[in-house]
């Protein structure tokens, strides 16, 4: 899975092409203080003195680094996928690199920043299965009967609340289970919800 960069967020990283490795390090650093909150704005306009463009472009780079990050992380990317995604950036490879760098770096930490603009839900801890057949009974004399028997396990976050569900299926509903769990996967990495997400950020 690859991560889609507008054209407009090209334009708005488009200045990253003008620096060296090291100043794109700078720019991360920069852009994961904004993730944290905890960014000087005098930071945007020294930043925009020493490369002689305004501010606001300096902030739409450090924002779209953001949205990159933030993006890839929550797309849970390999690093060969990101590194595949913002090859479109720039063709400089020591640009690629630095930002790979950055990726690899600070995604379990963003991870975690992320989390927090989630809602308070339980979230899958373990699961458990047994698989069960009824070879024969009274009324059933011939043909057999496969059961799959779940204990799933949830927690609720910032909590130590656990929750035990026990489901008994058969293979039908099993299928279909297996069915819209891998549907709701599908819709949550497109890219209409990432667009819902971005809104509640």
């Amino acid at each position: 899975m690859l991560l889609t960069i507008r054209e407009d967020q090209r334009d708005r990283l488009g200045i990253l092409r003008s620096l060296d490795s090291k100043g794109i390090q700078d720019f991360c650093q920069i852009a994961m203080q904004k993730l944290h909150g905890k960014v000087n704005p005098r930071v945007f306009s020294s930043a925009a003195g020493k490369l002689g463009v305004t501010p606001e472009i300096v902030t739409g780079a450090v924002d779209g680094l953001v949205f990159i990050l933030s993006e890839a992380t929550n797309a849970q990317l390999s690093l060969v996928d990101f590194q595949t995604s913002v090859m479109v950036l720039s063709a400089d490879e020591s640009h690629v690199k630095a930002l790979c760098q950055f990726y690899e770096e600070n995604r379990d930490e963003a991870c975690q920043l992320l989390s927090r603009y989630c809602l308070d839900l339980p979230f899958y801890h373990s699961l458990e299965w047994r698989f069960e057949i009824l070879v024969g009974s009274r009324c059933l004399r011939e043909g057999i009967e496969p059961q799959v028997l779940l204990r799933l396990t949830t927690k609720t976050p910032d909590s130590d609340e656990v929750g035990i569900h026990v489901l008994r299926l058969d293979i039908p509903n099993l299928m279909h289970l297996l069915r819209t769990l891998e549907e709701a996967l599908a819709e949550s990495q497109s890219n209409q919800t990432r667009k819902i997400l971005r809104a509640f950020r």
